[in-house]
C-alpha cells in the first residue's frame, strides 16, 4: 500500500470517528425538553446581564425641590443608546437624545448621550450631554447615577446637573 493511500485511510477513519462520536453525543440527550429549558435559562441569564431593550424611567434631579419626571431609554445590541423624556429642556415635546453605551462590569454599564436644547420659541440654543453610570439591580430593573452639562451653541458650559434614575424594562402588555 502506498503512503498516500495509508494517509487517506487514516484520515477517513479519523473523520468517521468524529462523526460517530458526535452522533452518540446527540443521542445521549435523554430529554430534549431539558435542553430547551437549559437554553431558555441561559437566555434569561444573558438577558439579566444586558441592558438591550427599552426601559421606562423615573428621573429624579438632585436639585432640591425639582420634581421627578418620566423618560425612556432604548439600548440596541450594537451599542446605540436612545433617550427621550418629558422633562427639561422642552417637556412638552419629549426631546430625544442619541448616544452610545458599553458594558463596564458584570452588571454595570456606562452611557453617554446628547440632546439639543431650545429656547422658548424653539430655536436651538445649545445641548445637554449626559453620562449615565448604570447598575442592573435585577433582570428587569436598573438604577443609574447621572451627571450632565448644559452647553451653549459654542460648547461652553452653562451649568452642570446631576440626578438619578430608577428603571424597569418595558414588556409587551
Amino acid at each position: 500500500m502506498s503512503m498516500k493511500k495509508i494517509i487517506a485511510t487514516l484520515m477517513l477513519i479519523g473523520l468517521l470517528s468524529v462523526i460517530t462520536n458526535a452522533q452518540a453525543q446527540l443521542k445521549s440527550t435523554a430529554d430534549p425538553q431539558l435542553d430547551l429549558k437549559s437554553t431558555g435559562e441561559q437566555l434569561l441569564n444573558a438577558k439579566a446581564k444586558t441592558i438591550t431593550g427599552t426601559w421606562l424611567l423615573t428621573i429624579t434631579p438632585d436639585e432640591p425641590g425639582a420634581p421627578s419626571f418620566p423618560g425612556l431609554y432604548t439600548f440596541t445590541s450594537d451599542g446605540i443608546a436612545l433617550f427621550s423624556s418629558v422633562g427639561p429642556p422642552i417637556p412638552g415635546l419629549g426631546n430625544p437624545g442619541h448616544g452610545v453605551w458599553e458594558k463596564t462590569g458584570a452588571n454595570t454599564f456606562v452611557v453617554t448621550w446628547k440632546q439639543f436644547t431650545f429656547d422658548d420659541i424653539f430655536t436651538t440654543n445649545g445641548a445637554l450631554v449626559v453620562k449615565s453610570n448604570i447598575t442592573l439591580t435585577g433582570a428587569d430593573t436598573f438604577t443609574s447615577r447621572d451627571t450632565g452639562k448644559i452647553l451653549d451653541l459654542d460648547g461652553n458650559l452653562i451649568v452642570s446637573i446631576s440626578g438619578s434614575i430608577q428603571a424597569r424594562r418595558m414588556k409587551i402588555e
